[in-house]
């Protein structure tokens, strides 16, 4: 199957929301079977509503169980050195076991969504409810953004069927414009984008107006480039198109 949102979709709907503090939810049905993390992320990734009754989720447990989720979906599974932003992060916090085909391994205890990805810090960003604010402090509970260390706790990532990205419609001729633009002013070896032909901004779209925006100072080493457009990364963008229109 494929989801209905895009990446850049799913990641303005992860964001929208962080930092807020309310327990339960509705996305969390109570009950031993239900994870307030996958509920959350469900609702996120666009599998359901979040209105769901009671009734509805007991008969639909892939949609608040992480076991019954990757029984249902099936989705590609990775190990953590190959986790990018967009995967779902599946880690064990307490060290409990389960039988697999007779075997004993890790269980997935906690879901949470792959913001960006740190390869020097060998570390995840990652937005997740049922969390704290920092590592080792569980209080208050809610939705946060912060760092995972990629350590022994961190079993897997679930590679999502996003869709693919859609046509920019009005900015069609700017993101050509810039396309263009950065496929020549941005060093090898990042891939071309094709962009220049269909204004669709995919992830080397952004990927190259990231990296021509560290070139030219708008930001710092710190801003980690992962193709997936923010708020500076619009900024960015913007001061291409003025660089590649402005008269010789």
């Amino acid at each position: 199957m494929q989801l209905n949102h895009t990446l850049t979709e799913v990641r303005a709907l992860e964001t929208a929301h962080y930092g807020e503090v309310r327990w339960p939810q509705p996305w969390w049905p109570p009950g031993p079977s239900s994870s307030y993390c996958v509920g959350w992320q469900t609702i996120k990734l666009g599998l359901r509503t979040g209105t769901e009754s009671g009734a509805y989720l007991d008969t639909h447990p892939h949609l608040i169980s992480i076991a019954a989720f990757r029984a249902h979906y099936q989705f590609p599974e990775v190990p953590p050195e190959q986790i990018q932003p967009g995967d779902l992060v599946l880690s064990n916090w307490t060290g409990t076991t389960i039988d697999i085909g007779g075997r004993s391994e890790l269980e997935a205890e906690h879901m949470e969504w792959a913001y960006s990805r740190d390869r020097a810090g060998n570390s995840v960003m990652i937005i997740g409810a049922n969390t704290g604010p920092e590592d080792g402090v569980p209080e208050p509970n809610g939705v946060w953004k912060k760092t995972r260390p990629l350590d022994s706790h961190i079993l897997f990532g679930i590679r999502l069927p996003y869709a693919p990205d859609k046509p920019s419609r009005g900015r069609k001729h700017e993101v050509q414009v810039v396309a263009g633009f950065v496929n020549a002013a941005v060093p090898p070896p990042l891939p071309r984008t094709t962009s220049v032909q269909d204004g669709i901004e995919g992830p080397n779209y952004w990927h190259l107006v990231q990296t021509w925006g560290r070139i030219h100072g708008y930001y710092g080493s710190y801003y980690i480039i992962d193709g997936i457009p923010g708020p500076q990364s619009r900024i960015v963008e913007a001061a291409a198109y003025k660089a590649a229109t402005a008269k010789k």
